[in-house]
């Protein structure tokens, strides 16, 4: 996950990065399936079961996928406005 990310495998912001990430990757996980599971066993008849569990699935992974995607152009554009920021006190100017 961190090495996808673009961080060193043995560096520290790496492993925090990995760390957060699959902490909150799991509670978000046992907030969503436990819930599901239920409904599905306790409401949905048994030949639309797996219907559900696989709308279910994909549901949640384009909830993540989006919360990924996001980070990436928060941290593209963070890292883009501090090359130019730095660029700027270089050549002792500082607008963007």
């Amino acid at each position: 996950m961190g090495l996808m990310g673009g961080y060193q495998a043995t560096s520290e912001e790496g492993k925090s990065y990995v760390y957060q990430e699959y902490l909150s990757t799991l509670v978000n996980n046992y907030k969503l399936w436990p819930a599901v599971q239920l409904a599905n066993f306790y409401f949905v008849p048994l030949n639309l079961r797996l219907l559900v569990m696989n709308c279910s699935r994909v549901e949640h992974i384009l909830i993540l996928e989006s919360k990924q995607s996001n980070r990436r152009l928060i941290h593209l554009l963070v890292s883009s406005l501090t090359r130019k920021l730095k660029k700027g006190c270089e050549d002792g100017t500082t607008n963007m």
